[in-house]
């Protein structure tokens, strides 16, 4: 798409959206925060259609999008212009910028949003947090042919121990796989923070149709010495990632790359 593609585009949504409201349409945001270094024409196509912000950028490095060395903060990408850009709020940890919001709100333990958030606000701004209606919704349909690298991203979650529907449909999968240990059940992670006063965080990867994938549990430790960390089954001298066959490993390992980021998060954030 060029510029003049784009105006045209521009006009046409705007149009319908503002038919069908019956209000004005004064923000914009390009889908899949696609405005980076490539396409900065965008800005004064949107100045010139009259748009009082745009939040159209994510300061990361992503498969899909990014703009690295972007702002974290609302910045005025055009001197000449009142137009401003609100880019989605992302952490900061060891010199990466760590996503939130959206599909890594869905992945992620809550915790990584607040982190992110209470950053962005000691340094004296304000957060931006943005979601899809499926990022609430447990009863989302879900894609069987959905490409093997887009499941991790749709059915990755943290796990309710406190449920027992949930803990046993977990126990079940675990007595099945043929790689488990001891240390994958939930009642290992339920006794290990009931006696350590450690807090269990046990990530589930899903299949479409709702049937487990692979399990990685985790224990998060506070230490006034070392700070915080996670730990792979907690005071376990074995598990890790565990998965059913060479598929569920795929989408398992995608368990791997959160908890490697949730990990970093961790260590950085101190022991309070």
């Amino acid at each position: 798409m060029d510029a003049a593609s784009f105006r045209a585009d521009l006009a046409r949504a705007r149009a319908a959206l503002e038919d069908a409201s019956g209000q004005a349409v004064t923000g914009y945001r390009a889908p899949s925060f696609s405005i980076d270094p490539r396409n900065l024409w965008a800005f004064p196509v949107l100045a010139e259609a009259g748009y009082a912000y745009s939040s159209s950028v994510a300061p990361v490095a992503h498969d899909h999008y990014g703009w690295r060395d972007a702002p974290r903060y609302a910045f005025r990408p055009l001197k000449d212009s009142p137009l401003v850009e609100l880019p989605v709020t992302v952490a900061r940890v060891a010199g990466r910028h760590i996503a939130t919001g959206g599909g890594f709100f869905r992945m992620l333990p809550g915790a990584l949003t607040d982190f992110a958030v209470r950053q962005v606000n000691a340094e004296g701004h304000a957060g931006i947090f943005y979601f899809h209606p499926w990022e609430v919704d447990p009863d989302q349909p879900r894609v069987a042919e959905a490409p093997l690298r887009s499941k991790p991203r749709l059915d990755v979650r943290e796990a309710n121990l406190g449920d027992v529907r949930e803990s046993g449909a977990i126990d079940a999968f675990v007595r099945a796989a043929a790689e488990a240990t001891p240390f994958h059940l939930t009642g290992w992670s339920r006794a290990v923070a009931r006696g350590s006063g450690q807090r269990a965080r046990y990530l589930v990867a899903s299949h479409p149709d709702g049937d487990i994938a692979g399990v990685l549990p985790l224990t998060e430790m506070r230490s006034p010495l070392f700070g915080r960390a996670l730990v792979s089954t907690g005071f376990g001298v074995d598990g890790g990632i565990l998965g059913d066959g060479v598929e569920a490993r795929a989408s398992a390992a995608g368990l791997g790359d959160q908890r490697y980021r949730l990990s970093r998060l961790c260590s950085q954030s101190g022991g309070g």
